[in-house]
């Protein structure tokens, strides 16, 4: 299942997305075994003209990705990707 959210709807929903994130991860940690996963930030810098063309890229490789990977079959795996304009000074 594919959702696009947009800031409006991100600031709606971040305690919910964030408690569900926060409370899967304490649940995987605590879990035996190997647990295959992966963690992911980084930061870019973009001039005006240029964010509206790397979010779309960047959609299009997410979207890559689940239509590859997606399916009915095997055990599931969530993703959550946010990407938002940052403070100056910030890390």
């Amino acid at each position: 299942m594919r959702q696009v959210f947009y800031l409006g709807a991100l600031t709606r929903r971040r305690r919910c997305c964030s408690e569900q994130l926060q409370s899967d991860l304490v649940r995987l940690a605590d879990a035996p075994g190997d647990r295959p996963s992966l963690g992911m930030s980084g930061q870019v810098r973009l001039p005006p003209e240029r964010r509206h063309a790397f979010l779309n890229s960047l959609r299009a490789a997410i979207e890559g990705v689940l239509t590859q990977y997606g399916g009915a079959d095997g055990a599931p795996f969530r993703i959550a990707v946010a990407c938002y304009p940052g403070e100056e000074g910030s890390p």
